[in-house]
């Protein structure tokens, strides 16, 4: 009987598949850690069965895309996302499916650093369309070499933000680019590829406490 489990551990494992239903009865669970595995593809539906969970750990796999249906389950209590280190790429600002992460409305934390092998390369519009509760946002060493000026307008709570470490090269941000981020208070462009700043980037950032360059 593991229904009063409250954290699972399958981290560095060979998990390849997570077939529907595979966590059903685990009504408590909060904390479920499946990084360093094989998974490439995550099914509709893939953690149904947690209506608890709070906390899930996709780092290190192999997951080259994310769905609006996989976290469809737990949209309504999921709070940290971790997608490290995956094989997440896009190569043009406009997404043929609806946003991934559109119904996660209770996410205060997500990582997206280091996607491999060469990054996420580019941020598609309205790519966090939903996120209004989302608080840090980890996009470092993704070689990212554009960001539309749209990507970042639904996060009006966010306080940490990080594009450190993009190898590809900006050059510029789009004007206007962190206008709806008036709670910021740490900005880390290090190591970004920016060419030039101007003042219609930073206009808005008035609680900003902490920038890096």
């Amino acid at each position: 009987d593991l229904h009063r489990l409250e954290d699972l551990n399958l981290r560095n494992n060979r998990v390849a598949v997570l077939f529907r239903g595979a966590f059903e009865g685990l009504d408590s669970l909060q904390t479920l850690d499946l990084g360093g595995n094989n998974l490439r593809h995550l099914g509709a539906m893939a953690f149904q069965g947690l209506p608890r969970l709070c906390r899930l750990y996709l780092d290190r796999n192999r997951l080259l895309e994310v769905s609006t249906a996989a976290f469809q389950p737990v949209q309504m209590t999921l709070g940290v996302l971790d997608l490290r280190a995956n094989a997440l790429r896009y190569l043009s600002q406009h997404l043929r499916k609806p946003p991934p992460f559109c119904y996660l409305h209770n996410l205060y934390d997500l990582k997206l650093q280091a996607q491999q092998p060469y990054g996420m390369r580019v941020v598609p519009q309205r790519f966090f369309q939903g996120l209004s509760a989302l608080r840090s946002l980890y996009l470092s060493q993704n070689s990212l070499s554009a960001i539309p000026a749209n990507a970042f307008d639904d996060l009006a709570q966010l306080q940490f933000l990080t594009l450190a470490d993009s190898s590809g090269g900006m050059g510029h941000l789009p004007a206007g680019i962190f206008k709806n981020l008036s709670q910021l208070r740490s900005l880390n462009l290090e190591s970004a590829g920016l060419r030039s700043l101007g003042p219609e980037v930073f206009g808005n950032l008035t609680r900003l406490k902490e920038l890096r360059l």
